[in-house]
């Protein structure tokens, strides 16, 4: 039995591997019997997996919760068109087996470095020299802190949810804004990007990995990045008040509607677009992320995704869909496929998700 990555499964496979439990379901069969549902993830992606009832029975004792690393046996089989994992055996890694669940975590298809160096060019394209330092405090003087941004995700599971997804959507959305800025040209860009590069801020200590720290499920990252930036803003000397009140805005507001959990609503042009940007960002990452999730299979449709509550077509023909879905340069240095990174790799099918 051989040990792979869950990008190599094929169906009808037996095979073993360590793997990052990143949800659990105690469910219970037609039969009355209880199971687990679980989804097991490595670097390379992610699947479904089902533990029945007589495995249970047969590793009573083992706690699994999401989040824990387990040593898996599983036949990979094919369920409404889609691979499923059976697990036969499991158990809890041990130290011995040299496994860090950091290597278990999907990552971002691009170059950190690369993404950090864009980042720093906007950065250095910011002329107010409060705006500046402050920028400057954390993206070149702070390396504790930049460590921590260049490898956070941006969520547990809504958009871009891997390591360094944070930077590549803070970056994503900067050149979404650079092209905003350049339509309404009475938009202040310094305010703009400062915004952009400060909204998600609070993130990097909301999120331990893909499970919400104790700060983060108490505070939340509006929370958290409102009182990092402001801590900031009172160190520079003369930070004119209400340059700190319109940025502060922006980090607490770019949700964009209360129930959305912002609170306040966007009062400013540059609070308005950075809104809408980011909306735009996660959404179309949903859109690609379903469409992703559809590439090996028949059909023309995408599941349902719960959180857009639509389905996304496919395209008459299969096919071209990776031609179709990837976004082309536009050859006007702004808006082109950087603009959102879904890369031709990441929507190339998958053999198992």
């Amino acid at each position: 039995m051989s040990r792979v990555q869950l990008a190599e499964i094929q169906e009808g496979e037996s095979f073993r591997g360590f793997f990052l439990v990143k949800k659990k379901a105690v469910r219970t069969a037609s039969s009355g019997a209880p199971y687990w549902d679980l989804t097991l993830q490595d670097a390379t992606g992610q699947c479904h997996a089902k533990v029945w009832s007589e495995v249970l029975a047969s590793h009573e004792g083992v706690a699994v919760e999401e989040g824990t690393v387990l040593k898996v046996e599983a036949v990979a089989e094919s369920y409404d068109g889609r691979l499923q994992l059976r697990v036969l055996r499991f158990r809890l890694s041990r130290p011995e087996d040299g496994i860090d669940a950091a290597e278990l975590m999907p990552r971002t298809p691009h170059d950190v470095d690369a993404m950090y160096e864009e980042l720093l060019g906007f950065v250095d394209r910011v002329e107010d020299p409060h705006l500046k330092r402050l920028l400057e405090s954390f993206f070149r003087e702070d390396e504790a802190f930049v460590r921590r941004f260049k490898y956070s995700s941006a969520s547990r599971a809504i958009h871009h949810p891997y390591v360094g997804g944070l930077l590549e959507h803070v970056v994503s959305l900067l050149k979404i804004c650079e092209f905003l800025a350049s339509h309404y040209p009475d938009v202040d860009r310094d305010i703009l990007f400062a915004g952009a590069i400060f909204h998600d801020v609070g993130k990097v200590s909301e999120l331990d990995g893909f499970s919400y720290s104790t700060e983060g499920e108490l505070l939340g990252h509006v929370a958290i990045g409102f009182e990092m930036v402001r801590e900031r803003m009172r160190l520079i000397e003369g930070f004119p008040e209400p340059l700190s009140l319109s940025l502060s805005h922006m980090v607490l507001c770019h949700q964009g509607e209360l129930d959305w959990g912002a609170p306040v609503v966007p009062k400013t042009r540059e609070a308005m677009i950075l809104h809408f940007a980011d909306n735009m960002d996660a959404k179309l990452f949903q859109c690609y992320q379903s469409l992703q999730d559809t590439a090996d299979s028949v059909k023309e449709w995408s599941e349902n995704n719960w959180l857009l509550r639509r389905r996304f077509w496919r395209g008459a023909e299969t096919s071209q869909e990776t031609e179709s879905l990837t976004p082309k340069a536009s050859g006007n240095g702004g808006l082109h496929e950087d603009v959102f990174p879904i890369t031709k790799a990441r929507l190339a099918p998958a053999k198992a998700r």
